[in-house]
């Protein structure tokens, strides 16, 4: 099988798998509607819009701008940011991650290596769920990881444009998200050439010529703004020494991040502590010059993932605001590491089952999967009985398959129960909680509510959906002088509010209308009251 071969196959599994769940439900939480928000208004903007980023008609300075261009750019032919455009840039993000991971994972060991660390990440759950939402953090990931191959397939072939995409990539995953990843990116580089007592060779690289590349690219970008919108690079500089310092937001302890990616990563990370010990076995038998290669998982394991790995689980753990999604870009380093292993035993493997033995476990597997999503979306009927059926089954299978070391087998089970598992469970039972989670019902209310074009505000519990949802603008006050002064307007205006702060206000309102509020999070209803009416 040829390398564009291996690459229509991934790319159709992607897209099988992650397009479906793009656009079948609405847009949920906080950070989907509030990125989907901030590149409507790039997308429907003039002049310098697309420059900077905006949010209810203000500046955005929480983020660098490329990935709202990049949901603005998908959004055009359509005209409008929808569920489907808004996440499209988070799926291709993962696509690409995937087919670079196969062209590392090929220069690390061979094409097979690479292939088997594709399948891993893309079946992750974490990668795979990410993938189906609008998650800034897997461009991202795409970023780094192209970044980091490139420097490494640059260094073993001697390509030198594979430098200058490795700095390019370098410098848009800093637009994305900001300059801790270019960052890691070096220490993770620098650390692999220090283990190979290679530092030196640090200068192919291109430093000097990377650097222009590296710095002009950004300032392509900050130039313009610094003339045209210079309150803007304040704001984001400072909402970064902020973000570094803060340590009421996101507030976990300091290994928070190792079992969110074990979690993230099951079953394949289950793997990586044999890993790990195959790896220190393998380098003390070099130095002791007692290796045999014929043993553990085969040929010898890159430090390069596991480094990779290390470096951006201590870089993350650092920080005091930790979220189980900053670290999606370590996710190729594992699954690049559990691919190694597999490979080893892999090529030491006997010819596979004939296929009236293996149809019977791959059927096991398909309804492990349907079963496991049916558990999880609380659809399964005796989920307790079910599930520990369908998983006996599954044990006793895969023990038969281990017991006669059918590696291929073991492997594709795996695989084809987290697909199975993760595609039902992202296209058609997360629909199913819409109502409870999308205000999009609320925010339809409001606008058969107040009259078109109409001023409003929201008392306490102001969401970006209302804004995304509304197609308006709509005010956020939290003090009652703030709900007064709003309320003292000649012009009518409405304030969406919750019933108990309504009921302890002391301004004379005129209620307007109460709305049950869908969601679990926020008061049971909001009432719509007006100055007027």
């Amino acid at each position: 099988m040829r390398d564009s071969h291996r690459v229509l196959l991934l790319s159709s599994l992607c897209l099988v798998l992650y397009l479906p769940a793009l656009g079948n439900r609405d847009l949920w939480g906080t950070v989907e509607t509030e990125y989907a928000q901030v590149a409507r208004e790039a997308l429907h903007s003039t002049s310098w819009g697309w420059l900077v980023p905006h949010f209810n008609g203000g500046l955005y300075n929480e983020k660098p701008p490329l990935y709202f261009w990049l949901m603005a750019l998908a959004s055009l032919p359509v005209g409008d940011v929808t569920e489907f455009t808004a996440r499209l840039p988070s799926a291709l993000a993962a696509l690409g991650t995937v087919i670079v991971v196969y062209f590392l994972g090929k220069a690390l060991l061979n094409e097979r290596a690479g292939l088997l660390a594709a399948l891993i990440l893309l079946s992750s759950p974490g990668f795979f769920r990410s993938a189906c939402m609008v998650r800034i953090d897997v461009p991202v990931a795409f970023f780094f990881t192209l970044s980091l191959a490139s420097f490494y397939i640059g260094l073993a072939t001697s390509r030198r444009w594979l430098f200058l995409l490795g700095w390019f990539s370098a410098a848009l995953s800093c637009l994305v998200k900001g300059p801790v990843y270019p960052l890691i990116i070096v220490l993770t580089l620098s650390s692999y050439m220090v283990f190979r007592k290679e530092l030196h060779r640090l200068k192919e690289t291109l430093p000097l010529l990377g650097a222009l590349v590296f710095f002009g690219t950004i300032c392509l970008w900050l130039v313009p703004v610094y003339f045209k919108a210079g309150p803007y690079l304040n704001g984001l500089f400072n909402w970064g020494v902020w973000y570094l310092k803060e340590e009421e937001y996101h507030v976990e302890s300091f290994y928070f991040y190792l079992p969110q990616f074990l979690v993230s990563m099951a079953p394949w990370s289950i793997f990586i502590p044999l890993v790990l010990y195959s790896y220190y076995k393998e380098t003390r038998d070099r130095e002791q010059g007692t290796g045999d290669r014929g043993q553990g998982i085969g040929k010898p394991l890159s430090p390069l993932p596991v480094l990779w790995l290390l470096v951006g689980l201590i870089a993350f753990s650092l920080l005091s605001t930790k979220h189980g999604r900053y670290i999606l870009f370590i996710y190729p380093a594992g699954a690049l590491m559990v691919a190694q292993m597999w490979e080893g035993y892999w090529a030491k493997s006997p010819p596979l089952w004939s296929w009236q033995k293996c149809l019977p476990v791959l059927v096991i597997a398909a309804l492990t999967g349907v079963a496991v999503a049916l558990f999880e979306g609380g659809r399964l009927p005796y989920p307790a009985l079910g599930l520990s059926l369908v998983v006996a089954g599954m044990l006793i299978a895969v023990y038969l398959a281990y017991r006669a070391s059918q590696v291929k087998l073991l492997f594709g089970v795996i695989l084809l129960v987290l697909s199975v598992y993760q595609a039902i469970y992202c296209q058609f039972l997360l629909p199913l909680q819409n109502n409870a989670n999308s205000d999009r019902p609320l925010c339809q209310k409001l606008l058969g509510i107040m009259e078109p074009g109409a001023k409003w505000a929201v008392y306490k519990y102001y969401r970006p959906s209302f804004t995304y949802y509304t197609h308006t603008f709509p005010g956020s006050i939290y003090m009652e002088e703030q709900f007064t002064a709003l309320l003292s307007s000649r012009e009518k205006v409405y304030c969406l509010l919750g019933e108990a702060d309504y009921r302890g206000l002391g301004a004379s309102v005129y209620k307007v209308a109460e709305i049950p509020n869908p969601r679990e999070k926020g008061p049971p209803s909001f009432v719509l009251v007006s100055n007027r009416p």
